[in-house]
């Protein structure tokens, strides 16, 4: 995971975008998160006033064809774990409240070091986004080993 945090706001952004590295030599150096997320954000909206962070996974796939089935898969046991970002948000409003008011609730008590152990929830969906027009998910999938040195393509996923 990676994303810029600030002073005055040091938790990671909710909203992120999952990309999977496919190629079974890629390696964390070659990828180079931070310059990856500056790259992205350079010349575009998520510069200046958009905070997101990058989910990265690293999943060999065995080839090209099934490599888009098995990202998109493997993002499904993710969220079906982790659920949405909405949960963390939850989580913090119960935070606030004494254990009474969260039973009052109906939910479960989350609690200090609890909560800080748990990863990030992912986004509950893009319908609202006007580049992804009617799907629910988006993964990014890049099958090469450098993306800084390597002419592939990088292929953006819609489903659900």
């Amino acid at each position: 995971m990676v994303f810029d945090s600030w002073v005055p706001c040091p938790l990671l952004p909710l909203f992120s975008f999952a990309i999977y590295y496919t190629h079974p030599e890629v390696t964390l150096e070659t990828v180079e998160p931070v310059e990856i997320l500056e790259a992205i954000k350079r010349g575009t909206p998520f510069n200046s006033w958009c905070s997101i962070h990058l989910e990265l996974y690293f999943l060999p796939a065995p080839d090209m064809d099934s490599s888009d089935d098995d990202c998109i898969a493997h993002y499904h046991e993710e969220k079906a774990v982790r659920g949405d970002y909405r949960r963390q948000i939850r989580d913090l409003e119960n935070s606030a409240m004494d254990d009474d008011e969260v039973q009052q609730k109906g939910e479960a008590s989350v609690h200090g070091n609890e909560q800080a152990k748990r990863l990030p929830g992912l986004v509950p969906s893009y319908i609202d986004s006007p580049i992804s027009e009617y799907y629910y998910g988006i993964i990014v999938r890049y099958p090469g080993i450098d993306w800084s040195t390597d002419k592939r393509l990088v292929r953006r996923i819609y489903f659900d």
